[in-house]
């Protein structure tokens, strides 16, 4: 199926008066997160966009501070290269088309697409050895 024809189907389902993120299922949004790199707090924000919510009703949807709301955004135009929501949202579509090529598709394996780069791998404090402090508590180091 040729990508505009797979956009048109897209956007007649959306245009039916559900959510614009129910144009996707949600096991389809957890694969383009994942795909992405996206925590799921950006996942949920860019879920937002797609209903075409305002900052204001995504912080009180997500229980969160409108600052909140715009750190996560700047950090998701950034993670992804893009500028604007609209530029956001046809990127989220074209990586859908990259992934499933077909709306009736099932979700393939995930492996990043080309050029995006995952910063929601987190680092994990490592634990102390048995009877040391742990990194950071007490007094600083000796430098001798």
């Amino acid at each position: 199926m040729h990508p505009t024809m797979i956009l048109l189907t897209l956007f007649e389902r959306t245009a039916l008066g559900s959510d614009g993120s129910a144009i996707f299922s949600d096991r389809v949004w957890v694969v383009l997160g994942d795909t992405l790199g996206l925590t799921e707090t950006q996942l949920q924000i860019i879920r937002a966009v797609f209903d075409e919510s305002t900052e204001y009703a995504m912080a009180a949807n997500l229980g969160v501070s409108i600052d909140k709301i715009r750190l996560e955004l700047s950090h998701i135009h950034r993670k992804l290269g893009t500028q604007d929501r609209v530029e956001l949202a046809l990127l989220v579509m074209a990586e859908f088309i990259r992934l499933f090529g077909d709306p009736e598709a099932d979700p393939p394996s995930v492996t990043p697409a080309p050029g995006i780069r995952c910063f929601n791998r987190r680092r994990r404090p490592r634990p102390a050895a048995p009877g040391l402090p742990l990194r950071g508590a007490g007094r600083p180091p000796s430098r001798t």
